[in-house]
Order: C-alpha cells, then sequence, then structure tokens
C-alpha cells in the first residue's frame, strides 16, 4: 500500500492547487462548446489526485479548502466517491482504503477527441502548468480518437465510474 501511495509524495507548491485547478477550470469554460463536455472530463479526476497529493503530503487545511471549493464541481453521478473523499483527511486514513486504491492503482479512462486533447496539451504547455500535466500523463489514460468531439449526453452515457469509461479494447472480446 504504501508503494501505491508514495506516487502522491511527487507534489508541488500546496498553495498552487487551487491556482491550478481554477486556471484549467477558466480555460476550459472558455473553448467552443463542441470541446467543452469532453475536455469538462478531465475535473473529477484531476480533483480526487490533486486532493489526495495534499492529503498524503500533510497539508489537511489546504486539502480541506480545495475540497469545499471544487467538491461542488463534480458530475452528480461521483457523489458516493466524493463522500468517502471527503473522509479521508489525514494520511493514515488513505492506508487500506479500498476506494483510494482502486483508484489509485488503475488510470482513469478518458475518451476524447484529438483536437480537445490538442487544446488542452496546448493550454498547459503555454502555461507551463507541469503539476497538472504530470498528473494527466501519471493517472490518466486518454483513448484519443479522431473524429468529432462528443456531446455531454454521449459522455455522460458512458461515464460515472471509477475508472472513468471502458477502454475500447475491453468491448472487443474475440467471437468464435
Amino acid at each position: 500500500v504504501n508503494v501505491v501511495l508514495s506516487a502522491y509524495s511527487q507534489q508541488g507548491d500546496p498553495a498552487l492547487y487551487e491556482v491550478y485547478y481554477s486556471g484549467l477550470k477558466k480555460f476550459i469554460e472558455s473553448v467552443l462548446d463542441c470541446h467543452r463536455a469532453e475536455l469538462s472530463q478531465v475535473f473529477y479526476p484531476l480533483f480526487v489526485h490533486m486532493y489526495l497529493e495534499l492529503v498524503y503530503n500533510n497539508h489537511e487545511s489546504e486539502a480541506k479548502a480545495f475540497f469545499e471549493k471544487f467538491s461542488g464541481d463534480q458530475e452528480c453521478y461521483y457523489e458516493e466517491d466524493l463522500r468517502v473523499l471527503s473522509s479521508l483527511t489525514k494520511k493514515e486514513h488513505m492506508r487500506g482504503n479500498e476506494t483510494l486504491l482502486d483508484f489509485r492503482t488503475s488510470k482513469f479512462v478518458l475518451r476524447i477527441s484529438r483536437d480537445s486533447y490538442q487544446l488542452l496539451k496546448r493550454h498547459l504547455q503555454e502555461r507551463q502548468n507541469n503539476q497538472i500535466w504530470n498528473i494527466i500523463q501519471e493517472h490518466l489514460y486518454i483513448d484519443i480518437f479522431d473524429g468529432m468531439p462528443r456531446s455531454k449526453s454521449q459522455i455522460d452515457a458512458m461515464s460515472g465510474s471509477l475508472a472513468g469509461e471502458a477502454k475500447r479494447e475491453a468491448n472487443k472480446a474475440k467471437v468464435e
């Protein structure tokens, strides 16, 4: 368990977590509607991993403020997970928590169009926001597809699981 949690020890300035998350939120709210729904999917896994990094590194007051400020922005289908997460306020609480271990050991799957992905990547590189980019690269599996960005209703139909969406390969069972 400690090995699983130790990845959270790589962290930046705790005072900047709110700034980074708010900045990304402002950016996503400013993009064209067709990209907003897809890019908004990044909020939940990012929120969880940033919160857990703060808790793991004993920044309890920053973690509490971060949770209070941004937990209400998450989709309603994550309500139960957020309730569990809110009870993890100290590093000791993280040990042996099944929800946390599931979230920590499997990459959160996001399906987004190539255009939406490029927008996100360009924004983070321009802002030199390595904190968020590192979390995305380490904890998310981004399934990029060519084509039109998906609508909010298309995304909602596939979302809500603790691990994000199923990887497309998971649905390709061999038929004999």
